[in-house]
């Protein structure tokens, strides 16, 4: 009988092989996710996601004001088949895993920046942001950034 950790790395070795030598990474537009098991039972099943582009990179974001903030990033290294449209800046309420994401759709493709608005003070928010390509696939989700949004106000100065 095979055991956990053999299976473990039988899964491991076939989700790189698919990888590598079918060419199917997400350098190349798709990526596979997983094979798992179930009690003693092996499944092999394969779960693909077309994506259209890698992912935004440098993230950044910086309160504007007590409710405001300005998240920028850079245009993704790579798009794969299609031209990217606009992107989505997804953000929630972080450590509250019930929180349900919101989203901000830029006006077009140029667009490497946004301000979100309406948020809570003394809050801290988890901010991510994905390609949007003509073609109506999404292309990998940048890194997760957590960003603080202050009690003061960070536009105003304490000097009169």
């Amino acid at each position: 009988m095979k055991t956990k950790e053999h299976s473990r790395q039988v899964r491991k070795e076939v989700v790189e092989k698919f990888n590598a030598e079918l060419g199917s990474s997400p350098e190349h537009g798709k990526r596979m996710d997983n094979l798992w098991t179930y009690e003693d039972m092996e499944i092999w099943c394969c779960v693909f996601q077309s994506v259209c582009s890698s992912e935004p990179e440098s993230i950044q974001a910086a309160p504007q004001n007590l409710s405001s903030l300005l998240v920028i990033w850079e245009r993704p290294r790579a798009v794969y088949d299609a031209n990217i449209e606009k992107y989505s800046i997804t953000y929630r309420l972080a450590n509250a895993e019930d929180s349900a994401w919101s989203e901000y759709l830029t006006d077009g493709y140029q667009d490497t920046g946004a301000i979100l608005n309406d948020l809570l003070t003394n809050s801290t928010y988890d901010v991510r942001v994905v390609a949007i390509c003509t073609n109506g696939l999404r292309g990998l989700v940048s890194d997760l950034l957590t960003v603080f949004m202050p009690i003061d106000d960070p536009g105003k100065s304490d000097r009169a």
